[in-house]
């Protein structure tokens, strides 16, 4: 893979990474939009972008869900996304539509 890589440390991971560069959050803009990335939604403070996170998995789909337009969260636990990586181009290209969507293996609410 090209590019830089940047590991967002979760909440098993701590012991793990003494020797790797690692951080708890993390801004991107691609494409004119404002991402924070971070492993747990509740540690998100004042912030005007969207989220993207891990944390919840598919524990409260009807709070975490894959999609959140209202919230403006995408919750990329591995369960609701099928085990399969997701492109920052796909999650863009969907956001501004989307006001729900539970998992990726489910239809979204528009």
């Amino acid at each position: 893979m090209n590019g830089n890589v940047i590991l967002l440390i979760g909440n098993h991971d701590k012991g793990y990474l003494k020797s790797v560069p690692h951080t708890d959050k993390c801004v991107l803009s691609y494409k004119g939009k404002r991402f924070l990335l971070i492993h747990d939604p509740k540690k998100v403070r004042k912030w005007d972008g969207c989220v993207i996170h891990g944390h919840k998995h598919n524990n409260k789909p009807e709070e975490y869900p894959f999609i959140n337009g209202e919230n403006k969260t995408i919750n990329v636990s591995v369960e609701l996304i099928n085990y399969t990586p997701v492109s920052i181009d796909f999650l863009v290209d969907r956001m501004d539509e989307i006001v729900y969507w539970e998992a990726i293996d489910k239809e979204p609410v528009l």
